[in-house]
């Protein structure tokens, strides 16, 4: 796991997810274009919908997505998030379905750092008509944090004629109780795009028209924690998401029609925990969760009257999934070992995820890790539940993947000097693909990656920090002549940050 708090965001001049995490260790951050058109995360040479994306704790993975779920890291402003974790590797055995190839979670503001009234505002204008305005009131009064923040963003023109405008906004209510917590985070986002469609040739080889997106977002996460600084250690956890989209994309010629279409999605979700401190270095964490999913489509292909005229998407699904967990941490020494379990059912299968941890200390500034773990992901909405006449399969399976790695962590110069090193292999599964032979999706696919993940960071002096991250990776499909693409073999960043003083910072 990588930690980015406050701090580091701050610090980054990101604007959004996509400009955050671009180059770091293992992630590619794939643009199409302007920020309408959306950015893909793809982690480990996994597909862009591998990654299990999360905003205080609620998913925002959209089953009806006709990409299988991912999520375009432009649409995530980074305006009132306060702490960023990044999770390489399978994830099933803590969240369950998807994330087969890592997790990303934004945690939004909990309130401010001090006693009183903490307000704060930013501005920020650029080329492609760039207008960006956020703002946002913070309060620590005793035992209680709050929240409530809001931003807009649009430009126009970044690619030719694409647009983008988007607002969100974000409230938190957080009290301390005794030997516990009450935590309540509510948010909501809107956007409005018009881009270029893939495949579509843009403005310069198609024929420049562009699609329209319009969409919608809320959420609310509630968390009561009880048993602080006891033995046994319980979190109940209730989180909702309720989103939509319109969407009228033109036809690419000669062969995609042009399409309409209306979705709606919606996730509940309903889990308990408990870590027992069983003495001995070893914590014994077992829990519960329930997840439903539905799915309201409308939608039509607008075929020619010779080829029938148009064809009708609607679907209406939804499905239950969820099952226990068991986790259990133990530490030896200069060693420490993680073993958790997860059962998920489901309308469709039963799901195994496995998961095995080691960490070992070398001495004070050396570590060595490995882990080896499962991971599966439903099929989308999409594939599952389309008319057969637009290739919807029902019996579909979850696609799946095994994965490992193995790790050194450094520190020299007290501290001044860090460094990592990771090796990984996964190998991916079942993976859904569209047949034109018998005009569904099937599984079919199964791909391998593997690679070096490497990242640098020192400070010589104490207003002056240099980090570097390199990737190289070697992504496959066994059996088939055709290249995996979107999948570099090398790509990297650089980052320079020097303070002269308290009240200036360069990046």
């Amino acid at each position: 796991m990588t930690v980015l708090p406050a701090g580091d965001l701050e610090g980054s001049g990101a604007a959004n997810a996509a400009e955050l995490l671009a180059g770091r260790p293992g992630l590619f951050v794939l643009p199409a274009g302007g920020r309408g058109a959306g950015a893909q995360l793809l982690t480990r040479g996994g597909d862009p919908n591998f990654t299990l994306v999360l905003l205080d704790g609620v998913p925002l993975n959209d089953a009806t997505d006709t990409q299988g779920g991912l999520v375009s890291l432009t649409a995530l402003p980074l305006a009132e998030v306060e702490r960023v974790e990044l999770v390489r590797g399978p994830v099933s055995a803590v969240y369950g379905s998807a994330g087969l190839s890592g997790a990303l979670q934004l945690s939004t503001v909990s309130g401010s750092d001090r006693p009183g009234w903490s307000p704060r505002a930013a501005l920020e204008a650029g080329n492609a008509s760039l207008l960006e305005a956020r703002a946002g009131l913070g309060l620590q009064r005793g035992s209680t944090r709050a929240f409530l923040g809001g931003g807009w963003a649009e430009e126009t023109g970044r690619v030719a004629e694409e647009t983008f405008a988007q607002w969100s906004a974000s409230g938190s209510l957080t009290r301390e109780l005794s030997g516990g917590l009450l935590a309540l985070r509510a948010g909501g986002q809107g956007l409005e795009a018009d881009d270029y469609p893939e495949s579509s040739g843009g403005p310069l080889l198609g024929d420049g028209q562009l699609r329209h997106t319009e969409s919608w977002s809320g959420r609310l996460a509630a968390r009561l924690e009880l048993g602080r600084g006891g033995g046994l250690l319980q979190r109940l956890d209730l989180q909702a998401i309720e989103q939509g989209r319109d969407r009228q994309s033109p036809a690419i010629a000669p062969i995609v029609p042009a399409s309409r279409e209306d979705a709606r999605y919606g996730r509940f979700r309903l889990a308990w925990q408990g870590t027992a401190d069983l003495g001995a270095e070893v914590l014994l964490t077992t829990g519960l969760g329930l997840e439903r999913e539905r799915a309201h489509n409308r939608s039509q292909l607008e075929l020619p009257p010779e080829l029938g005229g148009a064809v009708p998407g609607d679907y209406d699904a939804s499905r239950w999934v969820g099952g226990p967990y068991l986790e259990l941490r133990r530490a030896v020494g200069a060693t420490a070992l993680e073993a958790g379990l997860r059962l998920d059912l489901s309308d469709e299968s039963s799901e195994w995820s496995p998961r095995l941890g080691l960490s070992h200390r070398l001495s004070p500034r050396a570590r060595l890790r490995a882990s080896l773990g499962r991971a599966f992901k439903l099929p989308s909405f999409f594939v599952l539940s389309s008319p057969p006449t637009l290739g919807g399969n029902p019996g579909l399976l979850p696609e799946s993947a095994w994965s490992g790695e193995l790790g050194l962590d450094l520190e020299a110069a007290g501290g001044r000097l860090r460094g990592q090193v990771t090796w990984f292999e996964a190998r991916y599964r079942d993976l859904v693909d569209f047949s034109f032979e018998e005009f569904q999706h099937v599984n079919r696919e199964r791909t391998e990656a593997r690679g070096l993940e490497a990242a640098l960071a020192l400070a010589p002096a104490a207003r002056l920090g240099l980090e570097a991250d390199l990737t190289w990776q070697r992504a496959t499909a066994p059996g088939s002549t055709d290249e995996l693409l979107q999948r570099p073999d090398f790509f990297g960043v650089a980052r320079l940050r020097w303070q002269p003083r308290d009240s200036l910072a360069l990046r």
